[in-house]
């Protein structure tokens, strides 16, 4: 049965006495897909109730949509003047006119493109990038925090995938981590947004293959999805594409799988810190060499958590191998994520797989859009969050992050952070380039993006296209 949404439109005026209780709006049913959001005029606020219209106090509150152009302006006004609901994004979900009716579609898909379990394992891959990002290596897993979690790109990821975003918004997300990291924090990270969205492309890619890739361009991200279908397999990694292109590097390791996981863990332990110190000094893909050192720990750990400090002597050089452990240790027979640090995983898990609804008020402490606006205006410090030190930012509608506030906010971070977001741009082009790899393209060269999303990956089917 189609659904039908209830919706009014109004100008400013209306929209103080609807929020004051002293409004009662003519209310009109919409068509189910809400094409006539795309007409709203710069001033012009729309309300849409999934069933029956409710009051601002209602817990059932309505998703308020205005224009693309206007929603910077809305935002600042209500800032201003809506002093009965601050921040005015931690009890109104806002959304402009040109995302809300793919946010609409997204929810009514019930099918994931991604299975729970497989989503909940991979709740590991957090844990790892928290390690990653951590300024000193983490010797317990049980003091690492919740809210470091929360912190990560993957935990985003994950949260989006429960809420049925599709791979193709990975770059936006990352694009909006980013935006939402330059303002909370002055700290840099190991492991920056250009690398996670590129890990996240290639993963997810390989993670909805249904069968062997084919690997006859010889390319690395062909290399690492081979990686990703024999760590399912339990495969020879000796006989795989990563090891025919590693192997020009590592002559001195010539077939090393007869003997490698029958060594004493402590040759074990020698033969890895040789093969990254090998890896190191070579000209292999970043990518490469850390998801070959990645494989190589989840096996010699045979998939346990406890493990996770095999990589610890090469954190500095090959930060990402962490995540890429985790990413491989989902289907080693020792599989811990969920149970490490005191059920760290499973409460990520938890968290992560949360039922959301667009209809429901916000549980964050402001949007991303309305963050960056009173950054702008440098009122950060009237924000009123749910733990002091940090901030629980809504990077899109059902996705968010928690970031640790720096002791000093500067009214100006988000214009410094456009270098970044443009070299993220930049970062993923080549990552969905990489993703396209032609017949006859070598290891390192640049390729065409234009099939990044072919099948296996499902279409957007009646999606809107963003302006």
């Amino acid at each position: 049965m189609t659904r039908m949404y209830a919706f009014v439109k109004l100008d400013r005026r209306s929209f103080l006495n609807w929020l004051a209780g002293s409004g009662e709006p003519k209310v009109a049913i919409s068509h189910p897909d809400m094409e006539w959001v795309l007409g709203l005029n710069s001033g012009e606020i729309a309300l849409v109730w999934a069933d029956q219209p409710a009051g601002p106090e209602d817990p059932r509150r309505p998703i308020i949509v205005v224009s693309d152009s206007s929603l910077n302006d809305f935002l600042a006004w209500t800032s201003t003047y809506v002093k009965s609901f601050a921040p005015f994004t931690a009890f109104f979900r806002v959304i402009s006119s040109s995302h809300i009716s793919a946010m609409i579609v997204d929810q009514r898909e019930q099918s994931r493109l991604f299975d729970e379990l497989l989503l909940g394992k991979l709740s590991g891959v957090v844990i790892a990038e928290a390690v990653s990002q951590a300024a000193q290596p983490t010797k317990r897993l049980d003091s690492l925090s919740l809210q470091a979690c929360q912190a990560t790109f993957s935990y985003a990821v994950l949260q989006g995938y429960f809420s049925n975003m599709h791979p193709a918004d990975l770059s936006d997300l990352g694009e909006e981590w980013m935006r939402a990291r330059g303002i909370s924090s002055d700290a840099s990270t190991r492991l920056d947004g250009n690398y996670l969205s590129s890990f996240w492309m290639i993963a997810s890619h390989a993670l909805l293959s249904r069968s062997r890739p084919r690997v006859t361009s010889g390319g690395w991200t062909d290399a690492i999805e081979e990686l990703v279908y024999i760590s399912k397999h339990d495969g020879d990694l000796f006989e795989s594409l990563a090891w025919n292109l590693l192997s020009r590097d590592l002559k001195g390791y010539t077939n090393p799988s007869k003997i490698l996981f029958d060594m004493p863990r402590e040759d074990q332990l020698i033969f890895l810190d040789n093969t990254a110190r090998t890896l190191g000094g070579s000209d292999v893909p970043m990518f490469l060499a850390e998801a070959w050192l990645g494989m190589l720990a989840a096996r010699l750990g045979n998939g346990s958590f406890e493990y996770l400090g095999l990589l610890d002597n090469v954190r500095d050089r090959f930060p990402g191998a962490s995540i890429w452990f985790a990413l491989f240790s989902v289907w080693r027979p020792g599989f811990d994520g969920l149970i490490v640090g005191n059920c760290l995983g499973r409460r990520v898990a938890r968290e992560i797989s949360a039922p959301r609804n667009l209809f429901e008020a916000p549980t964050c402490d402001i949007a991303l859009s309305e963050y960056e606006v009173l950054a702008r205006g440098g009122w950060l410090a009237s924000v009123r969050s749910a733990i002091a030190s940090s901030i629980e930012v809504e990077l899109r509608p059902l996705v968010a992050a928690k970031f640790r506030i720096a002791s000093k906010a500067r009214g100006d971070r988000t214009e410094g952070s456009s270098v970044d977001i443009l070299k993220l741009r930049r970062a993923l082009v080549d990552a969905l380039q990489a993703l396209d790899v032609s017949s006859n393209a070598k290891i390192g060269s640049r390729y065409d993006q234009q099939r990044l999303f072919e099948e296996p990956l499902p279409t957007r089917a009646n999606r809107t296209k963003k302006k």
